[in-house]
């Protein structure tokens, strides 16, 4: 699948939120910008959105970071680094 076919398959969370539930099917996901559990979307550049299950890139792994409190996925040379201190 070609990066633009994915990236109609996105479904960003809206900004100024924090997801308390994900659609069926879908997978959260978020960027690599520093965040606490409970950061909102769109502050200093933090977006989530959510992806069909079997569209996740393979270059995303289970985040530890317990952000929304939902299971969710990173990019995997940063979701160790996400980790709330």
């Amino acid at each position: 699948m070609s990066s633009r076919q994915m990236s109609k398959q996105w479904r960003y969370v809206r900004g100024l939120t924090v997801p308390r539930t994900i659609p069926p099917g879908r997978v959260l996901a978020h960027n690599h910008i520093q965040h606490t559990s409970n950061t909102v979307c769109g502050v200093n550049g933090f977006r989530a959105w959510t992806w069909p299950k079997e569209n996740v890139p393979r270059n995303f792994v289970k985040c530890p970071c317990g952000w929304s409190g939902l299971p969710h996925v990173a990019l995997r040379k940063v979701a160790p680094r996400l980790i709330e201190r």
